[in-house]
């Protein structure tokens, strides 16, 4: 797969997110990826699980790609994810406030499906925007 082809299927991922489109939002993800994050690695089931509460808690979500790098296997984006906070997120309330957070994430990508991602939303910043951390 080219870097070019491999930075396109990223952005259709953040499209398909970005109208809500589940299903075409892991259809890219192969069954055993693995997705990894500041705290611990996640089964594909478990970030759906995990997607699926960040989605209802921000229903009206949008993920901006800032920037864009491919080599290899790999793209890496700096997005920006922005909604309003009005579902359960972890150990959070609802509550009401408008977020706009920083996230860094990696992608490897092998014949077309997500095989790892790597994904670093800012969680202090996010917080302290639900000023849930002072």
């Amino acid at each position: 797969m080219s870097v070019k082809e491999s930075k396109a299927l990223v952005r259709r991922v953040v499209e398909f997110a970005n109208r809500r489109d589940l299903p075409a939002f892991w259809k890219p993800f192969a069954p055993e990826s693995v997705v990894h994050d500041a705290t611990h690695d996640m089964s594909l089931e478990q970030f759906k699980q995990h997607t699926t509460m960040v989605f209802a808690a921000f229903p009206d979500f949008h993920w901006t790609i800032e920037d864009m790098i491919a080599e290899g296997d790999k793209v890496f984006c700096r997005t920006t994810f922005r909604g309003t906070h009005k579902g359960d997120l972890d150990d959070i309330a609802p509550t009401g406030k408008k977020i706009d957070v920083t996230v860094m994430q990696i992608a490897r990508i092998v014949t077309n499906r997500i095989m790892e991602f790597w994904h670093y939303p800012d969680e202090l910043g996010l917080r302290r925007q639900l000023g849930a951390t002072p």
